[in-house]
């Protein structure tokens, strides 16, 4: 159980840490919005292959969640990844969605 807390924090600081990056740096933050962009998205995928591969059963949440919109996609992606890091603590998994919430919490941020 104490696992499963550490990695679904790891995951939660991901998100806090992006979120507070345009804070410090603002002057970059306008020329790296398409980076950030590409980057959640190439991460999101990376996500959703690994839940697949994990459980075949999954497929049809990730069609779902490729579906809904980023604000929802957000909230949707890490549910899913608590909900996975409950089930199947790996720390792979913690690492994907510490890396996923960098450049989510940035693109979240309205500063940009």
């Amino acid at each position: 159980m104490f696992q499963q807390i550490v990695l679904i924090a790891t995951i939660a600081i991901g998100f806090a840490i992006g979120y507070v990056l345009p804070l410090f740096t603002e002057e970059e933050m306008k020329q790296g919005k398409k980076y950030f962009k590409a980057l959640e998205i190439v991460l999101f995928l990376l996500i959703l292959v690994f839940a697949v591969l994990l459980y075949e059963f999954l497929f049809i949440i990730a069609v779902v969640l490729l579906l809904v919109g980023c604000p929802r996609r957000i909230a949707f992606v890490y549910l899913f990844l608590f909900f996975l890091t409950i089930y199947q603590p790996e720390a792979i998994i913690a690492a994907l969605g510490f890396m996923y919430g960098l450049p989510a919490g940035t693109l979240c941020n309205r500063k940009l």
